[in-house]
């Protein structure tokens, strides 16, 4: 993945010519000619990185091998192809030798790597000992000392890291894979068994592979799920007991209590067993320690970016029927040098890891507001940051949020210590800045409090809709609030642009992804899922996913397929080749892509839901296209039934894309009265029939 970032004397090539870096003047470049007749010119920092002849030096190389490249729209992950204990030592190894890589460049004189050093690994100097006095050696010999591993070990782990970095950048820890590494044979006598988290069967916990008949696998894993991993914490005897209870019902011959024992304490991983039976006691032992961070200062921009949610003070309404939806939740992160906002996300999902992935893919790349909102500024703060700062909320303290940024983004994670609101102020008070500046003098506002509502009435007063909320706030943060006064600044820069103009001008660009690199980034975020390839396909909530390339991986293995997806596009998924190591596009064959195109998985899941309270499909059937239609109708009509009164359903309308229009509506626009017994659909119809017929002339 290639990264890119300018500084005073770094080179690329800029229509057809090489260039260097002369001066950096936010938002401008001072750029000067290294080919030809030499000469100096001022560009837009923006207008330069995004032409499409703009190629920084260390990047011609990997394209010229990519336009060579038959696979190259696949991304490659060796990573994800490792079981928990070999990512751990690789994890292990990784955190080794990050000292070393901060120091290295802290050494070089950047300022965010000198304030991770000190804050993350002080530990690692002595008293009154500076940064300048440290050396490498001696670094390393500390590190020994530290974890009791050889200073051979400690640069060959290092020299493998760079080596993975020069093949592909922000890949460093391929490198740290134990050479011995293999992929897992499996035996034809074993079967598998996918563990899954007791209250969410989508979350898998483990996967155990045991030899028994394949009749008991269902037993087993019912036992281990629904009795072993409680916090009443039975015994192994206990647990023979009960799978012995349901051998019985199934006419199956019991299996003693050494086989039960071999399958808990041999293979079924002590992780999952502390974090399910030990609760906040397992914390100690699994959390990983974040060391040092005591406070909030930072040394440049993107250094720290606090990230936190909170529901706006508005309502909002319906685009089409105008009917009041309640109040959305809104995610932004904001970095705490210049007091710029980094990321947006604005939905009526609650607090959840996914709305925290997607509001960081917001803040990575580019925003390109002036063309997508027609800002007067640009909103130019993206890139990847250093620190990402959360309370202690569960979608943020989550396994998934802290790989993607320990290990995709190569950043740092840091938690706000608990019972310290203190340390959260910056985010809170920009929130309370958006209320106060912005949404309390607009339509459907809901104030603080009711006192200073008084007799406003906010649900009949909306008129703003959700696209036009985040087109309003995106529009206040690139125009109006980046360029007011803060409090928390310095007297010299006292708004977040100049303060973030001038910490580019000492300290370069941060590291941002190229745009023809955005799609290949976004596979990288994705979470993942391990599931089975059979002759069908892919199945995955209750999809089949297939393609006559991948039909190769019948067979191939069991249970060792890891696949990427994204929540709010179902229509596809990316499925790991083992041997490539490469993500390959998966299609949906059952039901066919083209319906699910664009459609979110929160949908989806409440259309099944309903077809399942209507019988139409039992528990396990997959929908076909009648069905998904029909699924649409009935919730549809559930949702207009409910809505008046209940904000819940307005809400699951907007946030299942459909387009409600209401029984009144429909009369104010034909002009006819129309029967209480009538369904939606039927209402909706009608309405289309009047309008065809209106455009054809007919009456």
């Amino acid at each position: 993945m290639g990264l890119i970032s300018l500084s005073v004397g770094d080179e690329f090539s800029f229509k057809g010519i090489k260039h260097v870096v002369v001066a950096l003047e936010p938002p401008l470049i001072t750029i000067e000619r290294i080919e030809g007749n030499r000469g100096l010119t001022d560009i837009n920092y923006l207008e330069l990185i995004n032409d499409l002849t703009f190629i920084p030096i260390n990047s011609l190389i990997k394209k010229v091998e990519k336009q060579n490249d038959i696979v190259e729209q696949r991304y490659r992950s060796i990573i994800d192809t490792l079981t928990e204990d070999q990512r751990k030592k690789v994890t292990k190894r990784f955190e080794l030798i990050k000292p070393i890589l901060i120091f290295e460049n802290a050494s070089k004189g950047d300022l965010k790597s000198i304030a991770i050093f000190h804050n993350a690994y002080g530990y690692l100097l002595k008293e009154e000992e500076t940064l300048n006095q440290l050396t490498k050696e001696t670094l390393f010999k500390r590190i020994k000392e530290q974890h009791g591993k050889s200073e051979r070990q400690l640069k060959r782990y290092l020299s493998d890291y760079k080596n993975a970095e020069l093949y592909s950048p922000k890949n460093g820890l391929e490198g740290l894979i134990p050479k011995s590494v293999k992929v897992k044979t499996i035996r034809k006598d074993e079967c598998l068994i996918e563990i899954c988290h007791p209250h969410n069967k989508e979350l898998i916990l483990d996967t155990i592979y045991v030899r028994v008949d394949e009749k008991y696998v269902p037993l087993i894993k019912n036992v281990i799920e629904n009795y072993y991993l409680k916090k009443i914490k039975p015994t192994i005897q206990k647990v023979t007991e009960q799978l012995e209870i349901l051998c019985f019902k199934k006419g199956l011959k019991p299996l003693g209590y050494d086989t039960v024992y071999h399958i808990i304490e041999k293979r079924l991983s002590d992780k999952v067993k502390n974090r399910m039976r030990l609760g906040e006691l397992a914390d100690e032992r699994y959390n990983s320690v974040t060391r040092g961070f005591s406070n909030e200062i930072a040394v440049a921009p993107l250094h720290i970016i606090q990230i936190d949610h909170t529901e706006l003070d508005l309502d909002v309404i319906d685009d089409k029927s105008g009917s009041n939806f309640g109040r959305p939740w809104i995610t932004l992160g904001i970095d705490l040098y210049s007091r710029m906002v980094w990321c947006l996300h604005v939905s009526f999902e609650p607090p959840s890891a996914n709305k925290v992935r997607k509001a960081i893919q917001h803040g990575i790349f580019m925003k390109n507001s002036k063309e997508k909102y027609d800002t007067v500024n640009e909103w130019d703060m993206y890139g990847i940051p250093s620190i990402i700062y959360f309370d202690n909320g569960s979608e943020f303290n989550n396994a998934a949020i802290k790989e993607l940024i320990d290990e995709t983004l190569g950043s740092q994670v840091m938690y706000r210590p608990r019972g310290t609101p203190r340390y959260g102020g910056v985010i809170e008070r920009l929130f309370g800045t958006l209320n106060k500046g912005l949404i309390h003098d607009m339509a459907g506002t809901r104030k603080s409090n009711v006192k200073e509502l008084g007799s406003y009435d906010a649900e009949s007063e909306a008129v703003f809709t959700l696209s036009d909320i985040e087109e309003i706030l995106i529009t206040y943060i690139a125009d109006v609030y980046h360029h007011q006064n803060h409090t928390g600044l310095p007297l010299e820069y006292p708004t977040p642009t100049l303060r973030y103009y001038y910490g580019i001008e000492t300290g370069g660009y941060p590291d941002f992804i190229p745009h023809e690199e955005e799609r290949e980034f976004g596979i990288k975020l994705l979470p993942t899922q391990k599931r089975l390839y059979t002759r069908e396909g892919i199945r995955f909530r209750n999809i089949i996913y297939n393609s006559p390339t991948t039909s190769k991986y019948i067979g191939m293995q069991k249970g060792q397929f890891i696949i990427k997806y994204d929540d709010d596009d179902i229509s596809s998924i990316y499925v790991l080749d083992p041997k490539t190591r490469e993500y390959v596009f998966l299609p949906a064959q059952y039901p066919p892509a083209d319906e699910l195109k664009n459609l979110n998985y929160y949908t989806y899941k409440k259309r099944i839901e309903i077809l399942r309270e209507h019988g139409e499909i039992n528990k396990n059937q997959i929908p076909g296209s009648k069905h998904l239609l029909k699924g649409k109708i009935l919730l549809k009509e559930k949702i207009a039934k409910k809505m008046k009164t209940n904000k819940k359903f307005k809400q699951m309308a907007k946030r299942t894309g459909f387009e409600l229009v209401s029984k009144e509506n429909l009369e104010n626009l034909t002009g006819k009265n129309i029967s209480n017994n009538s369904s939606l659909e039927e209402l909706m119809n009608e309405f289309n029939r009047e309008v065809a017929n209106k455009k054809n002339g007919r009456k």
